[in-house]
């Protein structure tokens, strides 16, 4: 569908927007509240919208199927209050209750699990040593520079 910029005075694009059924005044507030369903491959902000814009009727389809109202959330509610998809595919809000123990399987569990073993990736993490590097290896890597600078 191509679109289409005419050029409107905002005055009259309320008064156009008053005469408009309640259904319509919904379909327009949609186009306006969503960013376009292919969004430029270039612009984050419309791409995640995009994302959650599908996540979201993901979601709605879900709840409309158990006949839960919260089918009716739209969008723009859903941006503060939905939280995720559990192991099951049930969407999950903020405020619903959720058991905090990760499913078994999941990364969470496996990190846990690695974490009590004590198992370590190898990599050092320079946030954790960053007073120590500052007090010894930097330190002494000033010391090398100015001995450097100053033999010649």
């Amino acid at each position: 569908m191509a679109e289409i910029s005419l050029p409107i005075r905002f005055a009259d694009l309320l008064t156009l927007i008053d005469q408009l059924t309640p259904d319509q005044k919904a379909q327009v507030q949609a186009r306006l509240a969503f960013p376009p369903s292919k969004p430029a491959p270039d612009d984050e902000y419309y791409a995640l919208e995009n994302v959650n814009h599908r996540l979201y009727e993901r979601a709605r389809r879900y709840w409309h199927e158990q006949g839960d109202p919260r089918a009716d959330l739209t969008d723009v509610d859903l941006n503060d209050q939905f939280w995720f998809f559990d192991a099951d595919g049930v969407p999950r809000l903020k405020s619903d209750p959720v058991d905090p123990t990760p499913p078994p399987g999941s990364g969470v569990a496996l990190a846990e699990s690695a974490g009590r073993l004590g198992y370590r990736s190898g990599k050092f993490d320079t946030a954790e040593r960053s007073r120590e590097i500052l007090h010894t290896e930097f330190v002494d890597h000033l010391l090398r520079y100015e001995r450097d600078d100053n033999d010649e």
